[in-house]
């Protein structure tokens, strides 16, 4: 199926058709497919999207998270923070940053275990994203990650999410470890 049968199937909102395709193997097509039910939109997409987040390519899963991203929508969260422990270092990026745009505190506990992630840049990203959040629950994970991260780049971007908090206590913190360092 090429590009203009797809933007005509997604231009007629044809979410069934579109779904089936996601049985092919053709990973390219499951992956433009994704992308065309995104930029659908709706409640009515959702669920196919949400089936996406397990394909067996990672570049189909990474399209998925980041179609629900643009949803919007809060009722998501769950399904895109499960993404947190893919295998695909991309498909985990993806999800720290669509709970980061999702922007409400219930998805602090999920950014919380992006901390955690193997992959620095993955930390980096959940710990300016915790900032940005400015969620109090965020604040020990913060304060650990500053204290003992391996890297410093993640060490500092929790430094700065504390400080950027504003509570005293965090700035306390924060204050300790620079004059550390």
């Amino acid at each position: 199926m090429n590009d203009a049968e797809i933007a005509r199937l997604r231009d007629a909102g044809d979410v069934g058709h579109l779904a089936e395709l996601l049985k092919s193997s053709d990973a390219e097509l499951r992956w433009r497919v994704v992308a065309a039910l995104g930029e659908i939109g709706g409640a009515d997409v959702t669920p196919t999207l949400i089936g996406a987040l397990d394909d067996p390519e990672s570049e189909v899963r990474w399209r998925a998270v980041v179609a629900l991203r643009d949803s919007g929508d809060p009722a998501v969260i769950e399904s895109v923070s499960l993404k947190l422990g893919d295998e695909d270092d991309d498909v985990r990026w993806q999800a720290v940053e669509a709970l980061r745009r999702l922007g409400t505190t219930a998805v602090t506990v999920h950014l919380c275990r992006g901390l955690e992630d193997p992959n620095g840049h993955i930390r980096w990203t959940a710990a300016k994203a915790l900032g940005e959040l400015g969620d109090v629950r965020a604040v020990p994970a913060l304060v650990e990650v500053m204290k003992s991260d391996g890297n410093h780049h993640v060490q500092w971007a929790a430094a700065g999410a504390l400080r950027s908090m504003g509570i005293p206590s965090a700035i306390e913190e924060v204050e300790r470890f620079e004059k550390s360092r």
